[in-house]
């Protein structure tokens, strides 16, 4: 189990989850009714896993990790 601690690979987490997640999305795309979502189902996958990997639990622990840190993760993503 890989435990992000400050500054310790989080980026690199993040860069070796993209390809994977890409990859698997390709592979098994989302199909059935209703109209595609906004955001790909890859970068919520990678954002969850990055917000786990960084203990935080809840969804709204999350939400707050992920506004906080915004711009590296969407620099390392490669998205808006």
């Amino acid at each position: 189990m890989f435990v992000a601690k400050a500054g310790d690979g989080l980026e690199a987490l993040v860069r070796s989850a993209v390809s994977s997640c890409r990859k698997a999305e390709f592979l098994e795309p989302r199909v059935g009714r209703g109209r595609r979502p906004t955001v790909p189902d890859w970068v919520l996958a990678v954002l969850i896993m990055a917000a786990t990997a960084k203990r935080r639990k809840s969804k709204s622990a999350q939400y707050r990790f992920l506004s906080e840190h915004r711009a590296p993760l969407c620099a390392w993503l490669g998205t808006d």
